[in-house]
């Protein structure tokens, strides 16, 4: 004798399963909504960050300053800081050159084995700031230390600003 299997579903479990597809399918549309028209790009999370740290450099009263004097960093890392040249004066524009020295502090680093990119020279005219940055890689292979960076910014009046950026290599 051969048995069937067969499935007692009663109306009640029948309307309960709808019921459950239907609330999880609304759920799925509501959070679907929610995201579409969040409009939450990356880029715009980045650079808002970006602006806020602009502006508080901007507070500074120096005419050379650093958005930090302190960087940690790990070995193959890439970071970057924001640096502000300022021109106060009203009636010319001013050239500024900024240079680098850099030494090894702590450890057994080789600083030269930090990529250290900024803009060389800068133009501002009166009244006005820039804020470009200041980007810095290490090496894959770099050893752990401090290695200090002295930034030298020297303007067209032969005006010279320096200030020490230490980097630790963690």
């Amino acid at each position: 004798m051969k048995k069937k299997a067969s499935i007692h579903l009663s109306i009640e479990t029948v309307v309960l399963i709808i019921i459950a597809v239907v609330f999880l399918a609304l759920s799925i549309l509501f959070v679907g909504y929610i995201f579409h028209n969040a409009n939450i790009d990356i880029k715009d999370v980045f650079s808002s960050v970006t602006k806020t740290k602009i502006e508080q450099l901007k507070l500074s009263e120096k005419v050379f300053d650093l958005e930090t004097y302190t960087l940690d960093i790990k070995p193959g890392e890439k970071k970057d800081i924001i640096m502000l040249l300022r021109n106060k004066g009203n009636y010319e524009n001013y050239s500024w050159e900024i240079s680098h020295t850099v030494s090894n502090i702590t450890g057994d680093v080789d600083c030269n084995a930090i990529q250290f990119n900024y803009k060389s020279n800068m133009s501002i005219m009166p009244g006005q700031d820039a804020t470009p940055p200041m980007i810095i890689q290490t090496l894959n292979n770099i050893n752990k230390g401090t290695c200090l960076f002295e930034l030298t910014a020297k303007d067209s009046e032969d005006y010279v600003e320096t200030l020490s950026l230490t980097i630790n290599i963690i």
